[in-house]
């Protein structure tokens, strides 16, 4: 075993103790590229971008913001996340945890964190 670890590739042995984030992030940062979508690290406040990348979370929030009906989601791709919120929508087909989009918006700040109101968004199929 040594010897094979000897002889073996830097690069190979890096991608061998990668964590699952880690290799999650470079496959989103790969699929960001080709589709020349917008890192979330380079969004700015008043920004219109595109983004691309998988959600984490999904909540519904019953009385969000101005007390109607709101669904979260935190979006992540490798540089980061923002989170996306649509209001007056208590269900969204196919927002779901893991689930992988394209998102396009206009990029606010609320409580310090960068968020899109009501994004466009196409659900995507993961691919490597």
């Amino acid at each position: 075993m040594a010897e094979f670890a000897s002889d073996a590739e830097p690069g190979f042995l890096r991608w061998l103790i990668k964590s699952d984030e880690e290799l999650e992030a470079s496959q989103l940062r790969r699929q960001r590229q080709r589709r020349g979508a917008t890192s979330t690290a380079m969004c700015d406040r008043g920004g219109l971008v595109e983004l691309y990348g998988r959600l984490r979370a999904v909540q519904h929030i019953p009385g969000g913001a101005v007390g109607s009906p709101t669904v979260e989601a935190e979006f992540f791709d490798d540089s980061g996340s923002v989170t996306l919120v649509w209001l007056g929508r208590s269900t969204i087909g196919g927002i779901v945890a893991g689930a992988q989009l394209r998102v396009r918006g206009r990029v606010a700040i609320r409580e310090g964190r960068k968020v899109i109101f009501n994004p466009m968004y196409t659900l995507e199929a993961g691919q490597s």
